[in-house]
């Protein structure tokens, strides 16, 4: 912390909080023109936001007070920034929502403080006069200070009584004329409270209510608050409705009702968005939740969305300080005219997104890929594959459709036109030059932008029946899409999945880069494997060796090395990912190309729990099931050990116990899936393995993360090392 009298400015460093900023400040005799009620923050947390204080109706926002910014972007660049230099970053940072840069200093400018202030606080039983006495005082220069709140009414239900709080500011010598200053109001003349205090005791008003707060354990509770900007001659009617719901009646007993006064012409961060007009009125729900209750958290978090709703439909914005889900549409119409300004700040400093992802400034207009056909087992699965392309295509998603279009994969098509979404192309079969199949509904899907007429990015998506495997493609590499790149491009990868031959040839035949990093990584992965990989791989099918591939010892491996090669493949086509999920092997390849393991770390953390595996006895059994977590019971020998959905769950153990499972519900009428594994993984029978598996990967050599990196939590690194 540096305060520099001289030239009326602080600069604050990394985690300084804002009552260290008022210390150093008061000692210099000088104070921020705005200064948020709650101390307790920090700089850089409240710069990102905006900020309002009790004089923002005559300064501004906070924001509009830094000087200049030092910020490290989500590329990893620390960069100074200013009004006159890297501006568009400047403008990106303040009330930006930390989307493109984290604030770890900042400059920021001071005015003189006074000694001391006098403060009123005026009681009205009317919204009306309120806001009208509110905005006068607002206009009057003497009052440096205006702010309010809504108090629960005593004698009445549902009655609420507003209370001005202002201060006038003077150097301690005769106290204000208090006829002249608040004799032509229309508050309770006989509750009027008027008391001098200090500069610094009004600055730290709030210091006893965090104590007893904290003391009581509230501070600690859920706060389910929603903060909104109205135009001034819509909050009398509105603000009086809203607190007379009963969804907002807990507010009377465990919460705070902020009204402020704002001027439109004082707000100037360009991302802190306020309605249309000059009279703005600040309406903050401060609510507390019971512990321990999520359904009254959810409860509330619903009421926020219909408020939020209700308020944009009369001219209010979000202060997004709150509790209140948004989806992309929401952000993209919440920021309005620039909305394409943050996407182009993001796409510059956090292309990979590894900041926030609260606002994801991500061109929804994106592509779900959906290749393949399956047909449909049952009316109920042809009614769930549309309620999913309606579902995409209500997410503002388009929908690029390969492989026929018929059964499952048909009915989601089909579906997406229902929401207002489009398929807006084919895919033609022999430009997918890999597939995977996999049992499980809906288990994860990915988006890349496409443009109707340009070059097209394909994904994975992962969509299939609860019994039958559907196939997905990856990508689509004779697409050129070099030198472009999409606004989000999240890689999934599967577990141990079944790969056609056919494909695997065609893409080995068909591209040098595919072929070298497979060919690189299976001779990495040999010493772990009684039989090459490669050879493996590329056996013919029937024969003993391709049999080889139901065997976990080199399944696991050539799953990971079949990845490996792909991302490379998508990384030569100019594709990169913003965010990678692995399942399984697949969370080593999202390890890897993440950068967080070397290529031979990587094969060494999945060629070791193959070989591992290898070893063990082969009493295991594997199967799906058609039940629900709760209703199946494994008994004796068997887990749970995967749910893919909520009548879908795969059990592992003892091949007995597992078969007795099946043929359990095979008899009540629910299909069973057997699958074609050699042990029991996700069960104890792996607990024999799991001690040289941690020794393993203690000799990992970990980097940090070049992208974000989400692998299952049940596997992998924390699992082992958890153990």
């Amino acid at each position: 912390m540096r305060c520099a009298p001289a030239e009326r400015t602080l600069t604050a460093g990394a985690g300084a909080l804002w009552r260290d900023v008022v210390r150093a400040a008061f000692a210099a005799g000088l104070t921020p023109p705005v200064l948020p009620d709650h101390l307790g923050g920090s700089v850089g947390g409240l710069l990102s936001t905006g900020g309002f204080g009790g004089s923002s109706h005559r300064y501004g926002p906070v924001a509009d007070w830094v000087r200049e910014l030092e910020v490290v972007t989500g590329t990893g660049e620390r960069l100074v920034c200013a009004p006159d230099r890297r501006p568009e970053l400047f403008r990106a940072v303040l009330a930006g929502l930390g989307q493109c840069a984290l604030i770890v200093r900042a400059t920021l400018a001071l005015v003189p403080a006074p000694t001391h202030v006098r403060r009123y606080r005026l009681y009205h039983d009317a919204p009306g006069t309120y806001l009208t006495d509110q905005r006068r005082l607002a206009r009057d220069s003497r009052f440096s200070h205006v702010a309010g709140q809504a108090r629960p009414a005593l004698g009445g239900r549902w009655r609420w009584r507003y209370m001005i709080e202002a201060e006038v500011p003077h150097d301690g010598g005769p106290p204000a004329d208090d006829e002249l200053s608040i004799g032509g109001l229309d508050h309770h003349r006989d509750t009027e409270e008027i008391a001098d205090l200090s500069f610094a005791e009004y600055v730290h008003r709030l210091d006893r209510d965090e104590r007893l707060l904290r003391a009581t354990g509230e501070w600690d509770r859920p706060h389910p608050w929603l903060t909104l900007l109205l135009p001034e001659e819509t909050a009398g009617s509105f603000v009086p409705d809203v607190l007379a719901e009963g969804a907002q009646q807990g507010l009377r007993f465990c919460g705070t009702v902020r009204l402020r006064p704002l001027t439109g012409r004082t707000l100037h961060a360009p991302l802190l968005r306020r309605p249309a007009g000059e009279l703005l009125c600040l309406l903050a729900l401060m609510r507390t939740a019971p512990p321990a209750a999520p359904d009254v958290v959810r409860r509330l978090v619903a009421a926020n969305r219909a408020l939020y709703e209700r308020a944009r439909a009369v001219g209010g914005v979000l202060h997004p300080i709150g509790a209140l889900p948004m989806s992309p549409g929401d952000w993209r119409a919440h920021f309005g005219p620039v909305w394409p300004d943050l996407v182009r700040a993001k796409d510059l400093h956090d292309p990979h997104y590894i900041l926030t992802g609260g606002v994801r400034p991500v061109d929804m207009t994106a592509v779900t890929v959906l290749c393949g056909a399956s047909p449909g087992h049952s009316p109920g699965h042809l009614r769930t594959a549309a309620e999913l392309g309606r579902a995409l295509a209500g997410s503002g998603l388009r929908l690029v459709y390969g492989g026929a279009r018929t059964g499952l994969m048909g009915a989601v098509a089909d579906g997406a036109p229902a929401a207002g979404g489009a398929v807006t192309g084919v895919v033609p079969r022999l430009m997918l030059p890999y597939e995977i199949t996999h049992t499980g509904w809906a288990r994860r899907r990915s988006c890349w932008k496409c443009c109707p007429g340009r070059s097209c990015r394909s994904t994975a998506n992962r969509v299939s029946s609860s019994t039958r495997p559907v196939s997905t493609a990856l990508c689509c590499p004779s697409w050129n899409t070099r030198g472009t790149r999409a606004s989000c491009i999240p890689g999934t990868w599967s577990g141990s999945s079944c790969v056609r031959r056919s494909r695997r040839w065609w893409l080995h035949a068909a591209s040098s880069v595919f072929a070298d990093v497979l060919d690189e990584v299976c001779a990495l992965l040999d010493p772990y494997v009684e039989v090459p990989l490669r050879d493996v791989m590329f056996a013919e099918a029937g024969t003993p060796t391709a049999a080889l591939l139901d065997r976990i010892a080199f399944g696991y491996p050539a799953v990971f090395a079949l990845q490996i090669a792909q991302y490379r493949l998508l990384e030569s086509q100019g594709v990169r990912p913003d965010v990678l999920f692995g399942y399984s092997a697949g969370h080593m390849a999202a390890a890897h190309t993440a950068g967080v393991l070397s290529l031979p770390d990587a094969c060494r953390a999945v060629g070791t729990p193959a070989r591992l595996a290898g070893a063990l006895p082969k009493t295991g059994f594997m199967a799906a099931v058609e039940a629900s977590p709760g209703e199946l019971n494994p008994g004796p020998g068997a887990v749970i050990a995967a749910v893919n959905g909520p009548r879908s769950v795969v059990v592992s153990g003892d091949r007995a116990a597992v078969r007795r499972i099946c043929a359990e519900w095979a008899a009540r009428g629910r299909r069973t899936h057997p699958l074609r594994l050699d042990v029991a993984p996700h069960s104890p029978h792996f607990d024999a393995l799991l001690d040289d598996y941690r020794r393993a990967l203690e000799s990992l050599d970990l980097r940090a993360s070049r992208l974000p990196a989400a692998p299952r939590r049940r596997d992998g690194l924390r699992r082992a090392r958890a153990r």
